[in-house]
């Protein structure tokens, strides 16, 4: 996990495909940069949005503003 906190503050777009957002460790890693960086940009390829994916963003203290969610 180490190495992913290093690869995610180097970066200033992250590409989630295929993730279930049911793992916390990860998650909190994400939310945390998200915080972090408020530039960042997310892109999440999805299904549909489930629960988790909405539970993850409800929960979500965040100053990133720029989250795209494609079907």
């Amino acid at each position: 996990l180490n190495l992913f906190d290093e690869v995610l503050s180097d970066i200033d777009e992250l590409f989630i495909i295929g993730y279930s957002f049911a793992d916390k460790h990860i998650n909190n890693r994400i939310q945390k940069i998200m915080y972090q960086k408020e530039n960042m940009k997310i892109h999440i390829i999805a299904k549909a949005i489930n629960s988790t994916i909405d539970k993850f963003f409800s929960n979500s203290n965040t100053k990133c503003a720029h989250v795209i969610i494609y079907f």
